[in-house]
């Protein structure tokens, strides 16, 4: 194999491939992953306790999908969301613009979470300390449940590196790609060479935190190896305490 991408690709399991469809509803997913069924539905049900008491913090707003949508001029039909935390983005990106959002997320935390965590109280937190991680998952499903946008959204969980190559075999594409999961720089850049076979023809694969180094020097040797422009994104700190870099690259 004559680069990394390449070997990224290879797999040891050869996946049944289904014919390709652009997706445009929800319906179009739970078919194929599911068979009709949405995993955040058979979650539940849901009690509003459950839900975050506030967006998150990092997620992004309503000001920066508009700006965004205008420096990569197009009007995307269907999201898939790598990393989702507790929804909020995916819930704004369904509820603005009336499309289907997929979410892919382990919900067990990053290695920041981990990390900041207190190891033997990881399982089983008190209310006033940091959210258990048992109920990540329930979070952002509850999180999308009272938010109306159940119609739109549901997820696959499992690791990205899992999930994709899984969408892909079930022939799944995307008009809008949006890589918000792990910053370590292979880890963005498997996720850059898997989430580029789920574009649609005229897609887009769009992430934040350009800002960071590992995410910038992943996106610019991917970029490289396929020889595909980077659009860079600075986007206004519309209340926050930093400017955000995005970048995205057009399948075309």
């Amino acid at each position: 194999m004559s680069n990394l991408s390449e070997k990224i690709e290879h797999s040891w399991i050869e996946l049944e491939h289904l014919d390709h469809i652009a997706v445009s509803s929800k319906q179009d997913v739970v078919k194929r992953l599911y068979g009709n069924r949405c995993p955040i539905e058979l979650s539940g049900p849901f009690t509003k306790d459950q839900v975050p008491e506030k967006k998150f913090s990092a997620s992004m707003c309503e000001e920066e999908l508009e700006e965004l949508l205008r420096y990569i001029d197009i009007q995307p039909k269907s999201c898939l969301e790598v990393g989702s935390h507790q929804g909020d983005t995916a819930i704004l990106i369904a509820r603005t613009l009336n499309i289907p959002v997929v979410c892919v997320d382990t919900w067990l935390g990053g290695p920041v979470l981990w990390h900041e965590a207190v190891p033997d109280n990881f399982l089983n937190m008190k209310k006033d300390e940091q959210f258990p991680i048992t109920k990540f998952f329930t979070r952002f499903a509850a999180n999308v449940t009272f938010s109306g946008t159940l119609d739109l959204v549901t997820c696959i969980q499992q690791p990205s590196s899992t999930a994709l190559r899984v969408l892909a075999a079930r022939g799944l594409q995307f008009d809008l790609i949006y890589i918000d999961g792990s910053h370590d720089y292979i880890d963005v850049y498997i996720d850059l060479v898997l989430s580029t076979k789920l574009l649609t023809k005229h897609g887009v694969l769009l992430g934040d935190d350009f800002q960071n180094s590992n995410v910038r020097a992943a996106v610019m040797d991917y970029s490289k190896e396929v020889n595909k422009k980077v659009i860079e994104v600075p986007i206004t700190a519309f209340g926050k305490d930093r400017c955000r870099k995005y970048f995205a690259i057009k399948s075309s």
